[in-house]
């Protein structure tokens, strides 16, 4: 492969003496005799003076290859019905790197149909990405430390916690119940065990934002 170019860099010592070896079968596809006499491809003949000489056919080279398109998914969350605003903000997020859609052209030899077939298709869980990271910047994120007066291991990292019972503390951080969402509570970040005296207490350190994913680095 060249590496400016869409296409191949020729080795052969001769290129108009281009050693491919005859077929394996005797014979080309569909019944019809070897194009290549004695399994030499000549190059330069065949190009700069194409059918006229037998010994020299006319040929071309095939070079399957994966291109990236100029446009990628175009998954979209729209605004909600509950949003606390009243203006729709965009925004738009790059994703190329763990979300994408790739397909097989029908020129493709990979291709036995006559429309494109899709290899992987990331549209459900973008747009499940989307609808996540609306709902993580339209509301303010919620940060709270709550101390438990007894150790416990119930409570892990990544659950969630919707009431301080007690206290009748609702920790509901959307409000989107009227319009049939679902409720959304933080989740529980991190886990601090005290020991010291004769005490014990578990600390939840909550947040209602986890970490999104983060491009590379070169």
């Amino acid at each position: 492969m060249l590496p400016d170019r869409l296409g191949i860099r020729v080795t052969a010592e001769d290129v108009d003496a281009w050693q491919i070896g005859p077929p394996t079968t005797g014979n080309a596809p569909n019944g019809q005799k070897w194009p290549v006499p004695g399994g030499i491809l000549r190059g330069i003949q065949a190009m700069s003076n194409p059918g006229q000489n037998a010994a020299a056919p006319q040929f071309w080279l095939r070079l399957t290859t994966v291109i990236d398109a100029d446009f990628g998914l175009e998954t979209e969350a729209l605004r909600r019905d509950a949003s606390p605003l009243a203006q729709t903000i965009q925004r738009r997020v790059d994703c190329t790197d763990h979300f994408r859609y790739d397909a097989i052209d029908v020129s493709s030899p990979y291709n036995t149909t006559q429309d494109p077939i899709l290899a992987r298709d990331d549209t459900t869980p973008a747009t499940a990405h989307a609808v996540q990271l609306r709902s993580a910047h339209e509301f303010p994120p919620l940060t709270a430390a709550l101390t438990i007066p007894s150790l416990t291991g119930y409570l892990q990292i990544g659950d969630r916690v919707s009431t301080i019972n007690g206290r009748d503390v609702s920790l509901l951080v959307n409000a989107g119940a009227e319009q049939g969402e679902p409720a959304s509570y933080p989740y529980v970040v991190a886990l601090t065990w005290d020991f010291q005296g004769e005490k014990q207490s578990t600390t939840l350190q909550l947040s209602d934002r986890r970490s999104e994913p983060q491009r590379p680095r070169a």
